[in-house]
């Protein structure tokens, strides 16, 4: 993202300095547009050298110009009276008479120049030869200015082009900035799907893998299993008071390995789920029936009408969830909460007992990894696995006042 953002800036630090280069480039154009039509107005003007330039010769010069883009021109002296102009005086004749000679200064799509002193007067013959600019005499042999000057409100057609041109160009280069900077989110976001594709997919695999191996090895175990427990409760029984507690030991672990087994074959249990209508507030209850309600919460007000699910099997994800935020809160209650989201049905186990480490939050959910002495590492694996054949998610996160928060998200 850092590279396209940086090649954007870069693109976009070009731009403004090549639309401020043209931005100067249309401003000289501008006076040299107001330079060249002062000449005209000039040339005209000495064409009347015979007598006083007259409104009527000034619009015939105008006139005779054809589209020239040149709107209005007058004559005025020093004092601002005017001598002649070609028509009518615009509304904003009197702040450009006042500026200075030789600026040009734009009104929206039209701009005013005023030119310096011309040399002779009205009824004067001009100087055998002007100057080559029509416009300043300071140099070279003539009559001394006497405060006559031209006045000209034009159209300054190529500054006006340049200035499109400059504008079209920045607007072209934020489209491509923005597009470029949008195609590189695109393609991040496009990568970093396939990456989370292919993390999705080797953990499946890996998944898979491992409950095969799981099924065959808890499917080997669990007649052994039963011959152990039962001779072992046999034992229990007819054994001496001393050896009695050795013996209660050998059952106990028979009874973890029967356990662990049965996680084992629930893990490598892969089939379909069957989603039934199930009636939400009465479906939670009654998962939660075998436990002790001092220690539960449950707040289900939220959670109205019916749900397509496996009440079976997401019933063992709520107890394994309940019976972990219990073994977790050291006697402090745990709040089960139920309530449905627009098309989500949200499921939230909290507890108040040391939380998650965030960096344990993604690894809790794999096989064989848990954070108790006597816990195998497969209630939370198996409890992902059945969420997600429900096409939801699972995740953790921290509770309010300490501790940690499951919570569950099934789509309808």
């Amino acid at each position: 993202m850092a590279l396209p953002a940086v090649g954007a800036a870069a693109m976009l630090a070009v731009m403004l300095f090549g639309w401020s280069q043209t931005r100067r480039s249309a401003e000289l154009l501008l006076r040299g547009e107001g330079d060249q039509l002062l000449e005209w107005a000039h040339r005209s003007w000495r064409d009347q050298a015979h007598g006083p330039p007259t409104d009527e010769g000034l619009t015939r010069a105008l006139a005779q110009q054809g589209d020239s883009g040149v709107r209005f021109v007058a004559l005025v002296e020093g004092d601002g009276r005017v001598l002649a102009k070609s028509g009518p005086l615009p509304s904003n004749f009197a702040r450009a008479r006042q500026q200075p000679p030789g600026d040009v200064t734009r009104d929206g799509e039209l701009a005013w120049v005023r030119s310096r002193p011309l040399p002779g007067g009205p009824g004067r013959p001009p100087p055998p030869r002007p100057p080559p600019d029509g416009i300043d005499d300071d140099e070279g042999p003539g009559p001394r200015p006497l405060g006559v000057s031209l006045v000209l409100c034009f159209e300054p057609r190529l500054a006006v082009k340049v200035e499109r041109t400059a504008n079209a160009t920045v607007v072209a280069g934020l489209l491509g900035g923005a597009g470029l900077l949008a195609l590189s989110v695109f393609a991040r976001r496009l990568l970093r799907g396939r990456d989370e594709a292919l993390h999705e997919l080797e953990r499946e695999r890996r998944l898979a893998s491992l409950g095969t191996m799981s099924g065959v090895v808890a499917h080997e175990l669990r007649n052994p299993l039963a011959s152990l427990k039962g001779h072992a409760q046999l034992l229990l029984e007819t054994v001496p008071a001393p050896q009695k507690p050795q013996a209660q030991r050998v059952v106990d672990e028979a009874w973890r390995l029967e356990r662990l087994s049965a996680s084992l074959l629930e893990l490598a249990r892969t089939g379909a789920i069957t989603k039934v209508p199930t009636t939400l507030g009465p479906w939670l209850r009654g998962v939660l029936a075998g436990v002790d309600a001092g220690r539960l919460a449950i707040d289900d007000v939220a959670a109205r009408g019916t749900w397509s699910l496996d009440p079976v099997r997401l019933g063992q994800v709520v107890t394994n969830l309940v019976d972990n935020a219990l073994q977790a809160s050291a006697g402090t209650p745990v709040e089960v909460r139920l309530a449905q989201q627009g098309a989500t049905l949200v499921l939230e186990v909290r507890d108040h007992g040391p939380g998650v480490p965030v960096a344990e939050r993604e690894r809790i959910f794999e096989p064989f990894v848990t954070t108790r002495t006597k816990g195998v590492g497969l209630g939370l694996a198996i409890a992902r696995q059945i969420v997600a054949l429900h096409g939801g998610s699972i995740s953790v996160g921290d509770a309010h006042g300490g501790g940690a928060c499951f919570r569950v998200e099934v789509p309808a």
